[in-house]
């Protein structure tokens, strides 16, 4: 036997900067940012400069763009240790939000990017609970 559940609700849209209310507060950045939003602001940039050495040459940083150094860090954890994901973590707490209207574009991943980021997630979270 199977029954019919039907359920109805109201509700109302509030303004939002999309809508023309006002402009969101802005965005902090931290380990869970992607490297295309980190790049894009230079206090991060030097951050991240400054604790990962040659990141900015690494030729498949233009492939991680997309990905959250959390993600990237689970890539090559030998570069991207505890203690310096820390420290970055730390430093990137200290900055001032971004504002909505400075974010870039996020970047449009192709199908193998998007599996690659899931199995970098799925990964991650398996390393933590141990």
């Amino acid at each position: 036997m199977t029954r019919d559940i039907r359920a109805s609700a109201r509700f109302t849209l509030q303004a939002t900067s999309r809508f023309g209310g006002p402009e969101k507060a802005g965005v902090r950045l931290g380990i869970d940012s992607t490297l295309q939003l980190l790049l894009a602001n230079e206090e991060a940039r030097a951050i991240l400069s400054k604790h990962i050495p040659g990141l900015l040459d690494a030729p498949q940083l233009s492939m991680a763009m997309g990905f959250t150094l959390e993600q990237v860090a689970g890539m090559a954890p030998g570069v991207f240790t505890a203690e310096v994901m820390q420290a970055i973590a730390e430093e990137l707490a200290q900055l001032s939000p971004v504002a909505a209207s400075d974010l870039p574009e996020p970047p449009k991943l192709s199908l193998w990017q998007r599996l690659l980021a899931r199995l970098v997630s799925w990964r991650a979270r398996g390393e933590k609970g141990r």
